[in-house]
């Protein structure tokens, strides 16, 4: 079996990046595909947003080469967990030492694991293990907020993809979400109309602003369990423009297609 991998990935935090990795993986698994995700970030959210305890799956995994099977964790049928945690930065250091192919450590690893899918959230910085994680991929998604200042994080990640590209890693697709989308702000549209102009069809559908998300993530739920019919799951249609907002049912549709393909 080859999984399809997908990175979840900003130079900047703050961007709904988890929330998007976590949201993602769930809905894949509700839709019976075996899902794995790894958390590549020293801060361990992915475990929290489970109501689990943090870990260091992933540090077990590559530096201590301990069986996958004895380290997962599993919230919901058909998705398992490899948790990061502080012990991520010694991952890193484990991959910089290794003389050959570095670049494509994950990679390799993951070319045997039984998964439809593989998602991983990267963490908000350059480094070896987020190099790794774009080599790894079939599609990387960029989740971004509307802001001057979060464009610099967008400009970085999508410089840093170039770069792997130019280095002979063919990535087939990425996607550039924007993130809690205001609607009722004149900015927000100008900001995203802005990106489309600039990037074209890689910007997708973007996630309206919900407060629904806070509160799932205060009692550990996902969005899926928590409020399936809210905005940011379902997006809203603009009766002004007639223009369609997505959400992350239109983001899970879009991924489940590249899966089947």
């Amino acid at each position: 079996m080859t999984a399809k991998v997908i990175a979840v990935a900003n130079q900047k935090g703050g961007v709904g990046k988890t929330t998007t990795a976590v949201t993602l993986a769930s809905g894949l698994a509700f839709s019976k595909y075996k899902t794995l995700i790894i958390d590549l970030d020293v801060q361990g959210h992915v475990a929290k947003a489970f109501n689990l305890t943090k870990g260091n799956g992933l540090y077990h995994w590559v530096v201590k080469s301990e069986p996958l099977e004895n380290i997962i964790v599993s919230p919901q049928p058909d998705l398992d967990i490899l948790t990061g945690g502080k012990e991520t930065l010694d991952v890193v250091q484990f991959i910089e030492k290794i003389s050959f192919q570095r670049e494509r450590y994950l990679r390799d690893k993951f070319a045997e694991l039984p998964y439809d899918v593989i998602i991983m959230d990267a963490a908000p910085n350059f480094s070896m293990l987020q190099i790794n994680a774009f080599t790894a991929s079939d599609i990387v998604i960029i989740p971004t907020k509307l802001s001057t200042f979060d464009s610099d994080g967008l400009s970085e990640t999508i410089k840093t993809l170039t770069e792997v590209a130019k280095a002979g890693y063919s990535l087939q697709r990425f996607g550039i979400l924007a993130t809690f989308f205001d609607r009722t702000t004149q900015e927000t549209r100008t900001q995203f109309t802005q990106l489309v102009e600039k990037y074209g069809d890689k910007v997708w559908p973007p996630i309206p602003q919900d407060t629904n998300v806070r509160v799932a993530q205060a009692y550990a739920k996902t969005l899926w369990e928590f409020c399936p019919k809210s905005p940011a799951v379902i997006g809203f249609q603009d009766t002004e423009s007639n223009a369609r907002y997505g959400g992350y049912a239109d983001l899970l549709k879009r991924i489940v297609g590249y899966v089947r393909n």
